[in-house]
């Protein structure tokens, strides 16, 4: 019997409409949440505060395009582990809770998905979800935690010469932890779908001009080197971005296409013995 099973027969008058007693659980659930949240260490804090921090944390989850652990989730959203760790305590109804902080974090149910996405269903309109927001929002944290972690020979080699596949994983997982290789892998699907004007000056352009060719470097070494080319070319039709990398020539030098098919091959090869 799943968590949201076990909540249902402790709320009286469910209607007979599936989504409707399923809203109604949901709503139990995050208000039952929101209440127990309130009378922790967090409440000094505003009412407000307090609800765009689950908001941040449930949106996040929502939006990913590959599970991550609560540990990765807390680097990504600027989270202590501890008070991740107190988060999670009240969202059990919500969230399938491994017992190890590195498995990653999902929804009891996929349909809570919808359900943070509509206004007309979540009656607490500060927990809706704006998928674009939330987005770009990630989109941003991806870039700091890029920033913070990529350098040029990131896993300390001293020598271009090294396989990725001579890497051991959790070696490799201490020079670039979860929550960067996946930024590494989906900032600018994130990006994207943020559907928002990147200005110049901004942190992506900013991102772009210092470290392109590191988080190229991160790619190779994670397996990744096969999207850099798709990537680079997604990034070319957000304006400004595309624009800031263009004294690289990545973009329209067909050579540097050829390399990096060629590299991506390589390391696929590697990766595969």
């Amino acid at each position: 019997m799943t968590e949201l099973e076990k909540s249902l027969p402790h709320i009286e008058g469910l209607p007979l409409n599936l989504f409707a007693r399923k809203d109604k659980i949901y709503n139990s659930l995050l208000q039952r949440a929101f209440t127990k949240y309130k009378r922790s260490p967090y409440s000094s804090r505003t009412k407000d505060d307090l609800y765009n921090i689950l908001n941040s944390l449930l949106g996040t989850i929502s939006i990913l395009f590959t599970p991550l652990s609560s540990k990765a989730l807390s680097n990504l959203l600027s989270l202590r582990e501890e008070d991740m760790g107190m988060l999670l305590e009240e969202l059990g109804g919500i969230l399938n809770i491994p017992s190890e902080l590195d498995d990653p974090l999902r929804f009891h149910d996929p349909s809570f998905r919808d359900f943070l996405y509509n206004k007309h269903r979540c009656e607490e309109t500060a927990l809706v979800v704006k998928e674009e927001t939330v987005h770009l929002l990630m989109a941003r944290n991806c870039v700091k935690v890029m920033e913070d972690s990529l350098k040029q020979d990131i896993c300390g080699f001293k020598s271009p010469s090294v396989l990725a596949s001579s890497m051991a994983k959790d070696r490799l997982n201490v020079y670039l932890q979860e929550e960067v290789q996946y930024a590494c892998i989906y900032w600018v699907q994130h990006l994207e779908k943020g559907l928002a004007k990147v200005q110049p000056g901004s942190e992506f352009v900013n991102f772009v001009k210092v470290h392109l060719l590191h988080w190229i470097e991160a790619l190779g070494w994670i397996g990744r080197l096969d999207s850099a080319i798709g990537t680079l070319v997604t990034l070319e039709s957000i304006p400004w971005v595309g624009l800031s990398y263009s004294r690289f020539d990545l973009s329209a030098d067909l050579a540097s296409r050829e390399f990096l098919l060629q590299r991506s091959y390589l390391c696929s090869r590697m990766h595969d013995r």
